[in-house]
C-alpha cells in the first residue's frame, strides 16, 4: 500500500497538536457527571475542556493541513470520494465531503483516549494504524448495548448465550448516558427517568458498504432485537419481575469515523418495578438462559412469550389472562382437534396436577388450575367477574394476587417442562395418560 496518505496524516496531526493543546486550556463546558455514595446516585457538574469549540476555532489550520492527507487517500482509495459509507440498517456518510471531517474526529479520538493533545509520535501512530484498518478492512465491528430497566445484581457481569453479556457500567459510563456536556444531555436515553446500571450487550460484524448498497435489504437490527428479546424472555420467565428495556445503542469498535445511532422502541414500555438476581441465583439463571435460547418448539416458545408478557403487564386481568393461555399451550399441547371440543377444564386442570409429587399437593393444585380457568374464562369472554375475593383453590383472593398465583403456576409448568423441548413429551397423549397413574417415563 501507498504510504504517503499516512505520513500526510502523521504531519498533519502532529503540525496541529502543539496549537490545540493552548486552545484546549481556553475553552470549557459544564460536564455533569454521576457517582455513587452510600447506595444513591448523585450529579453534579463540573467544568472540562470543550473540545468541539477548540477544534472550531482551530479550523482554519485544519483545512489548510487536512486537504494534502485527503487528497492522498482518495487517490488511493476512490470509492470514498463518490458518497455515502457505513453499515446496512446503521446509515452512513459522506467522510470526505468535508476536508477537515476525519481528520477533527481523530484528533478527538487522540483527546478520548490521553485526555491531552500532547501526545507522543507514538500515540500518533498508533492512531493512524487503527484509522487504516477502518480505511482497508471489508467489515466494520459493531456494538450493541440496552440498558437493563428496573435490573439489580450483586456481581459485575453474566455471561448469556451468544455472546451476550450483563454487566455493571462504571460512572464514567453512566455520566456518559445520564449526563455529559450540556448539548448532548437526554439525547441518549431521552424516555427513562432513572440512573441504569446494568446493560446487556453485543457485538457482530458488518459490511463496510458503500452508496447505493446501503440501500440493500440486509439489516442486522433485527438480529439483534432478536438476541435481545431472548436475553428478556430468559430474565422473565427464570423470576418474576419487571425487566426490559426501551433503547439500543450502537456503537463501531476502533477507530471509526463513523456515527452510530440509537433506536428507541416505545412498544417495549417497562413498569417501573425491580428485578434482583442474587449471587445464588446466578448460575441457575445463567443454565436457565441457555436453555430459552436453545428454545424452537412453538408450544413452549408461545408458553415463555405470555409468561414474559404478563409479567410487564400493568392490569392484573390482562395477567390471567396471558398466564393461563401460556399454561394451555402445554398442559393442552397433545390434544387433537376431536379432543379440544370437550373437557377442557378437565384436561387442563388434571393435566397442571400431575406435575406435582403428593397426593394432596395434586388434588390442591387441580382446584387452583380449574379456578383459575373458569377466571381467565369469564375474563376473555367479556363477563363480569363479579366483586373480590376471589376463589384460587383452597384461597379467598385480591385480583392482584390471583394473577401472581396465575404466573407463578405457569412459571412452574414452564420450569417443568423447559429441559424436554426437544422431545416435546407434553405434546405426545400417551405422556399425560401415564401421568394420570403416576408412571414415569
Amino acid at each position: 500500500m501507498n504510504p504517503h496518505w499516512k505520513l500526510a496524516l502523521k504531519r498533519a496531526i502532529i503540525e496541529v497538536l502543539p496549537g490545540l493543546q493552548q486552545l484546549a486550556q481556553q475553552f470549557s463546558e459544564p460536564y455533569l457527571t454521576w457517582r455513587k455514595e452510600n447506595r444513591a446516585w448523585h450529579g453534579e457538574y463540573c467544568e472540562r475542556p470543550d473540545i468541539t469549540h477548540a477544534l472550531i476555532a482551530a479550523n482554519a489550520q485544519l483545512e489548510k493541513v487536512g486537504a494534502p492527507f485527503c487528497n492522498a487517500l482518495l487517490n488511493e482509495y476512490p470509492k470514498f470520494r463518490d458518497g455515502l459509507v457505513g453499515c446496512s440498517g446503521l446509515g452512513g456518510q459522506q467522510l470526505f465531503a468535508d476536508k477537515t471531517f476525519v481528520l477533527r474526529y481523530l484528533l478527538g479520538e487522540l483527546w478520548r483516549r490521553h485526555g491531552t493533545f500532547a501526545c507522543n509520535e507514538a500515540a500518533v501512530v498508533e492512531l493512524i494504524e487503527g484509522f487504516s484498518e477502518f480505511i482497508d478492512r471489508p467489515t466494520i465491528r459493531v456494538r450493541f448495548q440496552a440498558e437493563l430497566l428496573n435490573f439489580r445484581m450483586a456481581k459485575e457481569a453474566l455471561s448469556f448465550p451468544e455472546g451476550l453479556v450483563i454487566r455493571r457500567l462504571d460512572e464514567e459510563e453512566i455520566s456518559h448516558l445520564n449526563g455529559g456536556s450540556l448539548h448532548t444531555i437526554g439525547l441518549l436515553r431521552p424516555r427513562s427517568t432513572s440512573i441504569t446500571e446494568f446493560v446487556i450487550e453485543g457485538e457482530y460484524k458488518d459490511q463496510k458498504l458503500f452508496a447505493p448498497e446501503l440501500n440493500s435489504d440486509s439489516d442486522k437490527r433485527e438480529e439483534v432485537r432478536s438476541q435481545l428479546d431472548r436475553a428478556i424472555l430468559s430474565l422473565r420467565t427464570f423470576k418474576e419481575g419487571r425487566v426490559g428495556y426501551d433503547w439500543i445503542h450502537y456503537k463501531f469498535l476502533g477507530v471509526c469515523p463513523l456515527s452510530a445511532p440509537s433506536f428507541g422502541y416505545s412498544d417495549l414500555y417497562i413498569p417501573a418495578g425491580t428485578y434482583h438476581i442474587t449471587d445464588e441465583e446466578m448460575h441457575a439463571l445463567a443454565e436457565h438462559a441457555q436453555r430459552i435460547f436453545a428454545i424452537s418448539d412453538p408450544a413452549m416458545e408461545t408458553a415463555c412469550r405470555r409468561l414474559s408478557d404478563a409479567e410487564i403487564r400493568v392490569r392484573p386481568e390482562d395477567q390471567i389472562v396471558d398466564a393461563v393461555i401460556g399454561m394451555e399451550a402445554l398442559l393442552l399441547a397433545a390434544l387433537g382437534n376431536e379432543d379440544r371440543r370437550s373437557e377442557l377444564k378437565y384436561r387442563f386442570s388434571i393435566h397442571y396436577a400431575t406435575l406435582f409429587e403428593n397426593s394432596s399437593e395434586r388434588r390442591r393444585a387441580f382446584k387452583i388450575a380449574k379456578d383459575l380457568y373458569d377466571l381467565r374464562s369469564t375474563l376473555a369472554h367479556g363477563s363480569d367477574v363479579g366483586r373480590p375475593p376471589y376463589r384460587v383453590g383452597d384461597k379467598r383472593l385480591t385480583l392482584a394476587d390471583a394473577a401472581k398465583r396465575a404466573r407463578e403456576a405457569l412459571r412452574r409448568t414452564v420450569n417443568h417442562f423447559l429441559s424436554t423441548t426437544e422431545t416435546a413429551v407434553y405434546k405426545n397423549p400417551e405422556f399425560w395418560e401415564r401421568a394420570y397413574f403416576g408412571i414415569g417415563e
